[in-house]
């Protein structure tokens, strides 16, 4: 048995079905921190991580 791996990186711009903004996940900065960190907040897009 083959196994294919299809999965991709979350990121802001992925691909995602019919190109629906509804469907793409949204990346919200929520802090900065003096060395650079930054603490980003990600909500989901619909029906993300449905086919996992």
């Amino acid at each position: 048995m083959r196994v294919y791996d299809v999965s991709m990186e979350v990121r802001p711009g992925m691909p995602v079905y019919k190109n629906e903004e509804k469907r793409r996940p949204v990346f919200e900065t929520v802090s900065g921190y003096a060395d650079g960190a930054l603490e980003t907040r990600l909500v989901p897009g619909e029906e993300m991580g449905r086919n996992a």
